[in-house]
């Protein structure tokens, strides 16, 4: 029986390692001499028991390791990403066809090995044996955990995927699946099941940020594992976007499913295998970072059902009661309703309808998506637009001024409750959440003393700061 062994090893979640996994012969094993006179041996169990494990519903999944509720849950998360993977994909049913095993190790006392996850691949002539050995030790509920389980199936998928075609013998080049399209999947995943933060595209649409095409595909494990929080934002918001992209091409759920079976053992360029798995797609670098910015732009889109938090409501609520008209003179004049609404009267009829009825648009169209303790105002606001309209303008003044403190009341009671929240949270935590760990890693990184340069423009600034009486050299603390 011919055996081959590949290792491929991941950390927080991502599969890491100095260089990609490659296949290693295994040997056989030695050949021992007999002993020419009694030994010693000790007694084995003829019948030993059998690890206890957790098979998913598909079957493709067996859990062993940890205690029965944590196999449990890894099972079933194993199983909740291969259906949204599927789903993704429009696949009509499940063709999996090598069985993948977990392995749950570590206690939450032990320390956090090097490599969180271990992947091993051995063939026979039974075919492949597919093993993931991970460190639960701190469960698998927060977010860092929880990021690392969903990474490691969706790329031991992606492998498996690639294994139903492969021929049962060495691999000339190792199996690898890149980090873009594992941080694209959970990012598209999360948008089918509505649970997408379209903050991360306001971001990226605003401030910029979204990767090229180039730059996103030359990320590997190791970079991808520096990657501050905002950094790694706008790389899983791009990826996703490029995903989602694909997917809604023209039978796009046919060409993924095929890209998706090749990806981790295509050797070559990914702008090859995607060009090949999408014919119709042109791909060039001004075309692809156009379109990705169109992408961007709908992700960005709230939906017309989706409400808007307290602060945004109010801002978007200032800006719909502002009246846009011309004077008499012909002045073009843009004023809050509550300084402008006397003005109105002594418009004509006609301006004046055009006035309220532009101020009236707005706040129906803010009333879809406003924060629901909101809408009394907006009708109230509809109401006293009406009375302008109709000259009824004797209480207008004083229900103007109501309306405001009750704005600036709803505004210091979210303020209230979000301040009482993150107190909840911070009191009552029992777990990570992992926000703080770019801080951690900076300050890991501080304590090794920074190399001096010797570049010549950091002796000119050495001598400023000489001349105007600092101490410390530039050349010290820059990189």
């Amino acid at each position: 029986m011919k055996t081959l062994l590949i290792v491929l090893a991941g950390l927080c979640g991502v599969l890491m390692g100095a260089e990609p996994p490659k296949a290693v012969p295994v040997n056989p094993a030695a050949v021992v001499p007999k002993p020419a006179g009694p030994q010693l041996v000790p007694s084995v169990d003829p019948n030993p028991a059998a690890p206890q494990r957790v098979v998913s519903a598909s079957e493709q999944f067996i859990v062993t390791g940890g205690d029965a509720a944590l196999r449990g849950r890894i099972a079933m998360r194993a199983e909740d990403m291969k259906r949204a993977l599927l789903k993704l994909g429009d696949d009509a049913k499940d063709e999996w066809k090598v069985p993948i095993k977990i392995h749950a190790e570590g206690k939450a006392e032990d320390p956090e090995p090097k490599r969180a996850v271990r992947m091993e691949l051995t063939f026979s002539e039974a075919g492949w044996d597919f093993r993931i050995r991970m460190f639960t030790g701190r469960g698998i509920e927060n977010g860092l955990e929880r990021e690392r389980l969903d990474r490691t199936m969706l790329s031991a998928l992606l492998y498996e995927r690639a294994l139903r075609t492969m021929p049962l013998q060495e691999m000339e080049e190792p199996l690898l699946v890149p980090p873009w399209l594992v941080a694209g999947l959970q990012e598209a995943i999360a948008w089918k099941e509505h649970k997408g933060d379209r903050k991360i595209y306001e971001a990226l649409a605003k401030n910029g940020g979204l990767y090229k095409l180039a730059d996103l595909l030359a990320v590997t494990d190791e970079r991808y594992d520096e990657l501050d929080g905002g950094s790694r934002s706008a790389f899983r918001g791009t990826s996703g976007a490029l995903v989602l992209a694909l997917v809604d091409q023209p039978q796009g759920e046919e060409s993924f499913r095929q890209f998706l079976a090749e990806a981790a053992n295509f050797g070559g360029e990914m702008p090859v295998l995607l060009k090949r798995c999408f014919p119709g797609l042109n791909l060039s670098e001004t075309s692809l970072s156009k379109w990705l910015a169109l992408k961007v732009m709908e992700l960005k889109e709230p939906e017309l059902s989706e409400s808007l938090p307290v602060e945004e409501t109010d801002r978007n609520l200032e800006d719909a009661l502002k009246v846009h008209f011309r004077d008499p003179s012909g002045l073009y004049i843009e004023k809050p309703l509550a300084e402008v609404w006397q003005e109105l009267g002594g418009l004509p009829p006609a301006t004046r309808l055009e006035a309220v009825k532009r101020v009236q648009e707005g706040i129906v169209r803010l009333s879809y998506r406003s924060f629901p303790s909101y809408r009394p105002m907006l009708e109230e606001y509809q109401s006293i637009l009406v009375d302008i309209l109709k000259g009824r303008t004797t209480k207008t003044a004083m229900q103007l001024s109501n309306l405001a403190e009750t704005r600036v009341t709803m505004k210091e009671r979210c303020k209230v409750a979000r301040d009482y929240m993150d107190w909840f949270e911070i009191t009552r935590a029992r777990e990570t959440s992992g926000a703080f760990e770019d801080y951690l890693k900076l300050k890991e990184k501080l304590k090794y003393e920074m190399p001096v340069r010797q570049a010549p423009i950091s002796s000119y600034l050495d001598l400023m700061q000489k001349s105007f009486g600092r101490s410390e050299p530039a050349s010290g603390p820059r990189r």
